[in-house]
């Protein structure tokens, strides 16, 4: 990492001091691609860092995440995600000369290439819309999938019917309510819906929308169980937390995330569907009452739960 910034942000951060605006001006191209990339590199450094500050304070004491913030939970989180889109990246341009080959390659395609500490505002409404409707397109073969399994491993009829019911009402595109799929809770919570029973296509759908694949645990029900419980402690952290102090870059990465199309919404919009998000995280896991973290028996459901909810998560007028 520090070979990298030295490569990447060193010698012109030296030059561009005295010679900044000039070369702003002869090459305004030029100075953005440094500009940019400097920026990214020094924050992406950062949340490096506090990464593994964190990671090595928590193998110290585990119960440390009780006193993370919001931000802390989100980097914790994040870091290892974003490391791995950056990574071929970040190694080939530690080597001299080829960093100014592979770094105006990633610069023009920063979707693929980089991660949204080097995203403009509007990139990260663009990107993250275009990866919002690429999860969408599979909503559909997932629940499908969940219809099947509940078909194979069920044998509650009545349980069967009601769940058959009410993916129904979702196609013939009847607005779903919190109150509504909170009712699925007696059923998604049995045994037969633990993660690790689902099909490998259906393991392989939500790992794919999710992003939750690790880079050297190949098991799908562990990284999603994995993936839920941080996503989870970050719900739970926002729950407390006052939304309008969020900087706007998190908000919108937020509710992208969970199935929040940011770049369709205000910024008034976006508070309301996500605290109404989190008000229906609050009440399926119990936060307030009987909550227990080693308690996995919701996952399935909470990451099922940005499809269901769709309809109730992405309006645009208050809710009553």
């Amino acid at each position: 990492m520090r070979a990298l910034i030295s490569n990447i942000v060193g010698s012109p951060k030296v030059k561009l001091k005295p010679y900044g605006s000039k070369l702003q001006q002869r090459y305004p191209k030029i100075y953005r691609l440094i500009s940019v990339l400097r920026n990214g590199t020094t924050r992406f450094a950062k949340e490096t860092f506090t990464f593994l500050n964190l990671k090595l304070k928590m193998w110290k004491r585990p119960d440390l995440i009780e006193n993370l913030s919001w931000k802390e939970v989100e980097v914790y989180r994040q870091v290892p995600r974003d490391w791995k889109k950056v990574a071929p990246v970040m190694l080939i341009s530690s080597f001299p000369v080829l960093n100014y080959i592979v770094l105006p390659i990633a610069y023009a395609y920063p979707h693929k290439l980089l991660s949204n500490q080097f995203w403009t505002l509007e990139q990260i409404l663009k990107f993250g819309e275009i990866d919002y409707y690429n999860k969408v397109k599979h909503y559909s073969t997932i629940l499908e999938l969940l219809l099947i399994h509940a078909d194979e491993k069920l044998d509650d009829s009545a349980a069967k019917n009601f769940l058959f019911d009410f993916v129904d009402r979702i196609k013939d595109g009847e607005e779903i309510k919190c109150e509504d799929v909170l009712e699925l809770k007696p059923i998604l919570k049995r045994p037969e819906f633990e993660l690790k029973f689902l099909s490998y296509d259906h393991l392989f759908l939500l790992e794919k929308i999710e992003n939750s694949r690790k880079a050297f645990d190949l098991i799908k029900s562990s990284n999603l169980a994995y993936y839920a419980y941080w996503l989870r402690e970050a719900d739970r952290k926002l729950l407390i937390q006052d939304l309008d102090k969020i900087p706007i870059e998190y908000m919108y990465s937020m509710c992208f995330e969970r199935g929040i199309n940011s770049r369709s919404h205000s910024i008034n919009d976006l508070k309301i569907n996500l605290r109404y998000w989190l008000d229906f995280t609050n009440k399926l896991f119990e936060f307030n009452s009987n909550f227990k973290r080693e308690n996995q028996e919701y996952f399935t459901m909470y990451l099922h739960s940005k499809i269901l909810l769709r309809s109730s998560i992405n309006r645009k007028t208050p809710y009553k």
